[in-house]
This record gives C-alpha cells, structure tokens and sequence, in this order.
C-alpha cells in the first residue's frame, strides 16, 4: 500500500493546494458574479471487478473558495462492461444538489464509451463519450446533453509522478420548456501534477470552467481540483 513520506509530492501537494487556495480565496472577494473561485474535490472509489463487470463510487464536494458555502455535492455510482483491456462501455445514476441562485437537485442518468491507450513510453491517453439523460428541477421534459472528455498523462522520472492535462466539452442536445437551450453548454481545462501507488493515486491542479448563459453574461469558474483514486481492495 501506498504510504507518503514527509517528502513526497503528497506532502508538497498538501502545500501547493494550501498556497493555491489561499490565493483563489483572497481573489474571490474581488470577483463579480460571474466569476468565482472554486475547490472541487472528486473521490473515485473503485470496486472489485467480478470478471468483465466494473464498478465505481464518485463522491464530489464544490466549495467556494472562501468556504463559505457548498455550491455542489454529487454522488455518482457507476457500473461498466470491459469490452477489452482498455475499453469500457459505463452507465451510472448521479444525484446532484447545486446551491448558487438557489438550491436545486438534479437525477441524472448517463452511458458512456471510454478508451485508454499507450502511444509511446510514458505517455497515456484516455478519451471518452458520454450522454446523459437530466432530471431537472422545475422542468417537465427531459434534458440531454453529450460530453466529449480527452485526458494525457506523461509520466515523471520513475513513473509514480505524472504531469496530467485534460479537456472537457458539453453539448445540449434539445431545449426542454423552461429548462437549457440547445448548443454549447461548458467547457473545462485542467492542469495538473499527479503520483500514483499501489491502490490509491492523487492529483492536483488548476481547472478553468467556462460556462455559457443565455441572457447574461457567461460564467467563469477557477477551481483548484484534488482529484483522488482510491482502489482499496487492490487493482
């Protein structure tokens, strides 16, 4: 099992997201509405796999950058098939709570397709396609909406200590009554430094959310994410 000494990157991360937040917390008194400052904190925890059947738990707190509220909580399980070594078909439930405006919760229902690979020593891409299927509060009809994700990895040194950099897009696929409009919807960019052990990995960095409003203008989200993978019973 993994175990952090004082001087590993576990220990500067603590450090560098301490520094990092502090910095996006003094900024976010400076900010307008439609600019904030964020913490997004993800947890994957990754199930036993029963031959070809997978499953994950994601569990995600958002806070502002000066703590002073939970702007979103999600709780996603997931369960997949493993088409082949790197290939997954996923579908999974989220519930979703957003405080902002208001406080509003969110069911959502989701498939995906998602593919990893190894071009050249040291580097690995994931890329992945997802559809969801929004229940959302105060609108009758339901919401679709496509994701595209696109993530690379190169690894530092021995290869525990990674550099991670990741894009994602999201798409409105209709316009229910009184609820989003068809066409883009956000996008996010990450990037980041990660370590990775024997049945756990954590990586951290900045992220940079653009989300389009219709009628006003746009949002723009800088998070510091801490993203953690836990594998508590082994790979």
């Amino acid at each position: 099992m993994w175990t952090p000494t004082t001087s590993s990157f576990t220990t500067k991360g603590v450090i560098f997201a301490a520094a990092s937040l502090l910095l996006l917390s003094t900024h976010a008194g400076a900010l307008s509405l439609e600019e904030d400052a964020q913490l997004w904190a993800p947890l994957f925890i990754n199930v036993p796999a029963q031959g070809r059947l997978v499953g994950l738990l994601e569990l995600q707190p958002r806070v502002r950058g000066d703590f002073g509220r939970l702007t979103t909580g999600i709780v996603r399980p997931w369960v997949g098939w493993r088409v082949a070594p790197a290939t997954f078909l996923h579908a999974g439930y989220g519930w979703i709570r957003s405080d902002t405006t208001r406080v509003t919760v969110e069911h959502r229902v989701w498939q995906q397709f998602q593919l990893s690979g190894s071009p050249a020593p040291g580097w690995t891409l994931t890329g992945r396609a997802r559809v969801e299927q929004r229940s959302l509060q105060g609108v009758s009809q339901t919401a679709w909406r496509a994701r595209s994700f696109a993530r690379v990895e190169r690894a530092l040194g021995g290869g525990a200590r990674y550099v991670v950099a990741y894009d994602e897009a999201f798409v409105h696929l209709n316009s229910p009554n009184q609820g989003p409009r068809a066409g883009f919807d956000q996008n996010r960019a990450f990037l980041g430094l990660g370590k990775s052990g024997e049945r756990a990995k954590i990586e951290g960095g900045y992220q940079f959310v653009w989300v389009r409003r219709i009628g006003r203008a746009d949002d723009y989200i800088h998070a510091l994410v801490v993203n953690a993978f836990l594998w508590p019973w082994g790979r």
